[in-house]
């Protein structure tokens, strides 16, 4: 069974293989108007720096979480296992904050993408 359905109908809206499971978040491929519209650059700066801090964010703990779980399977020069990093429970604690962390910028997502409806509505 197909995993994606990132064809060229699942971006367009048109139909869509009912045997798909997936479908990808597609907001981004709405119609665009050829006229540029006028936003406030400190409100999209603000949101760009929210994203990067973010996904940095996230970043460090998925690299840090994986670092870990890489040398749980090793040894050191002498053979010895090498220590755990973080518990099971940090480890849990972190990925509860890079979900923390995704759920925001999804929200905020969703205020600049109203806010760019609205702007290019006016």
């Amino acid at each position: 069974m197909a995993t994606c359905n990132c064809g060229a109908t699942a971006e367009t809206g048109g139909p869509q293989d009912p045997t798909v499971i997936f479908r990808p978040f597609a907001w981004h491929h709405r119609a665009q108007r050829g006229v540029p519209i006028a936003v406030d650059g400190g409100r999209v700066a603000e949101f760009a720096g929210g994203v990067r801090d973010a996904s940095a964010g996230v970043r460090h703990i998925m690299s840090i979480i994986e670092r870990d779980d890489i040398e749980a399977d090793s040894a050191d020069a002498q053979g010895r296992p090498v220590p755990a990093l973080f518990g099971t429970q940090m480890k849990a604690d972190l990925l509860r904050l890079a979900v923390f962390a995704l759920t925001r910028l999804e929200a905020d997502s969703a205020k600049m993408i109203d806010y760019l409806e609205d702007q290019a509505a006016a």
